[in-house]
């Protein structure tokens, strides 16, 4: 792919300082950036890597100037990047219309038009699968399960008995979609399975990361709302309500009967107790463990989790203890001391 700096600068509708010919054959980041790559500079403390980078030219946001190379001025570096990347972007290998001779289908499962099945592909009873849907190879669509137009599901994704996916859906590898939820009851000292005869459902433009595992209810069902985003090797418990265009971010998990509201942010390694209640907009950061309800629009960290705010304070007091613990053994000492008329730093008057 080769487009010129000129053509780039038009499509993200940004001012050009440079030769508008020059031929820009990648996108690349500061670092990896070689000679016909273009880069993008978000902030000014990364221009000393600018300087080291071979890169023909660079995005920077409005209002940057006196680098040594052709620049694109834009509001928004980061997001006009993107932009000029998915030009650049290799397309990703496709499967033709049909279905492979080695794929196993049920008699009375239904394949919609243009949808591409690949090796090795199992469809049990009853499933349904939509238009221009894309299965790769290892795929396992289970009894009855429903699988709306044009998604795609890669290889050795799992969609268990009586799931249902929206359209537009993308599940990467390994994603499990209806595992029975983590259930179990003591009896006499040995714990028997409960069983769960709920399903998940999850809505229009979702995309599910690598081995990201989706519980089915116990009795109902477990929701994914429309737009979400999951991270990879994220967990979502049993009967857990995600609402739309949420964020889970890697390792993140989610614990039975969760409530989560709309455009919610689950940080990466974060933690939700079960039966919380999240509202909508809030931000739980990185590594935070949440055991109890979140209001809307509140941004939690740490654990307990609680207002980042009030917790970053806490944070930075704590650092301050082995000080403050070095001046109250000598303030000790000091009182000892007086106390037994041993004080060898007499007061001046």
């Amino acid at each position: 792919m080769q487009i010129t700096l000129g053509e780039l600068a038009r499509m993200v509708k940004g001012g050009l300082i440079g030769d508008p010919h020059i031929v820009i054959r990648g996108a690349a980041g500061l670092e990896d950036a070689s000679e016909g790559d273009i880069t993008f500079l978000e902030t000014t403390r990364f221009i000393p890597a600018l300087l080291r980078s071979s890169a023909s030219a660079v995005v920077v946001r409005e209002g940057v100037n006196s680098l040594p190379l052709p620049m694109i001025h834009v509001r928004d570096p980061e997001a006009s990047f993107a932009a000029i990347a998915e030009v650049f972007r290799h397309p990703p290998d496709t499967l033709p219309p049909g279905v492979h001779p080695s794929a196993v289908i049920a008699d009375n499962a239904r394949i919609g038009e243009g949808a591409a099945v690949g090796p090795h592909v199992t469809i049990l009873d009853g499933a349904r699968i939509g238009k221009n849907v894309m299965i790769y190879p290892g795929v396992y669509i289970g009894y009855r399960a429903r699988i709306g137009d044009d998604c795609v599901l890669h290889p050795g994704a799992a969609v268990l008995d009586r799931v249902v996916v929206g359209r537009r859906v993308v599940l990467h590898p390994g994603a499990v979609l209806g595992a029975d939820g983590f259930g179990y009851r003591n009896e006499e000292g040995a714990w028997r399975k409960i069983p769960h005869l709920g399903t998940v459902v999850v809505e229009d433009d979702v995309e599910i990361g690598a081995n990201v595992t989706v519980d089915r209810a116990r009795y109902d069902k477990t929701c994914i709302g429309a737009g979400t985003k999951i991270d990879n090797l994220v967990h979502v418990g049993h009967n857990v309500k995600i609402g739309p265009h949420c964020l889970l971010v890697a390792q993140a998990g989610v614990a039975g009967s969760v409530n989560v509201g709309r455009e919610v942010i689950l940080a990466g390694q974060s933690g939700v107790e079960r039966h919380v209640k999240i509202g909508d907009r809030a931000r739980v950061a990185g590594k935070a463990g949440v055991t109890h309800d979140i209001p809307a629009a509140f941004t939690v960290a740490g654990f307990p989790a609680q207002d980042r705010t009030r917790w970053l304070r806490g944070e930075a007091a704590l650092r301050k203890l082995p000080g403050l613990l070095r001046e109250i053994r000598a303030l000790d000492r000091r009182v000892k001391s007086l106390e037994h008329g041993t004080d060898d730093h007499p007061t001046t008057r």
